[in-house]
């Protein structure tokens, strides 16, 4: 059963928009492998019925989910990515492809123009995810050459450990078990870094994001120098 010990997001301050997406889901027939794949998402580990979720899951995960991926692209990216490693991929894919659907206007690139709802959820979200992060420059990435980038960092670091920590930042903690290492291998690490610079285009964020990662994969050791070397690589891109 997963447990929280507050909600991610209460009802006195979600955008109706948000809380119909949830009860959407919630009621949709496909509710049951809908918790499931949102909870594969989120936290990394499956669950092989949803009875040990538990019925409010949906609305637990979402909203740090959405929260958490700054935009439909990424979203649709992690959702069928996810769903492509496990043991029925096209009815996951399904799945992914509904949980989309109902998501798509929460972002502003899907929503009308004069939806308020949608464009305050998201800067809701930016605004308070982390105050000391919307207090750094905002120096943004060059379009990176992916295959020079992948260079630069394989000089300094094993290639294994940087996708490890990579996978960590985009999806969710490296389990080091199979489902993971799966889906880790599904990826080149000059995809990985391509996702990464598309993800993260700020550098002075994404370095944070990379350093505090790296502090919290125990298992891997390195953890810091992998995280410098990506930074240094990155920032030869830099204008």
């Amino acid at each position: 059963m997963l447990t929280l010990s507050a909600p991610l997001i209460t009802e006195e301050v979600a955008p109706m928009s948000l809380t119909k997406v949830v009860q959407t889901l919630a009621e949709h027939s496909e509710s049951d492998r809908i918790c499931k794949l949102l909870y594969w998402v989120y936290t990394g580990r499956w669950e092989a019925t949803s009875e040990q979720l538990g019925s409010s899951v949906i609305g637990q995960i979402l909203p740090a989910l959405v929260k958490r991926t700054p935009s439909y692209e990424v979203l649709e990216r992690r959702l069928y990515k996810a769903a492509s490693v496990l043991n029925k991929p096209e009815r996951y894919r399904q799945i992914a492809k509904i949980i989309l659907q109902a998501c798509a206007p929460l972002y502003l690139c899907d929503a009308a123009p004069s939806s308020p709802s949608a464009s305050q959820f998201l800067a809701a979200t930016s605004a308070t995810e982390d105050s000391v992060e919307d207090a750094l420059p905002m120096t943004t990435i060059a379009q990176p050459d992916r295959f020079e980038l992948r260079r630069r960092v394989m000089q300094q670091v094993p290639p294994l450990k940087v996708k490890i920590l990579l996978f960590s930042v985009l999806r969710h903690p490296f389990s080091f078990e199979n489902l993971d290492w799966k889906a880790l291998k599904a990826q080149s690490l000059d995809s990985w870094l391509a996702e990464l610079t598309e993800t993260f285009p700020a550098i002075d964020v994404l370095e944070k994001k990379l350093f505090i990662q790296a502090a919290e994969l125990k298992r891997l050791d390195q953890g810091a120098q992998i995280a410098e070397a990506v930074v240094q690589a990155l920032r030869l891109q830099i204008p």
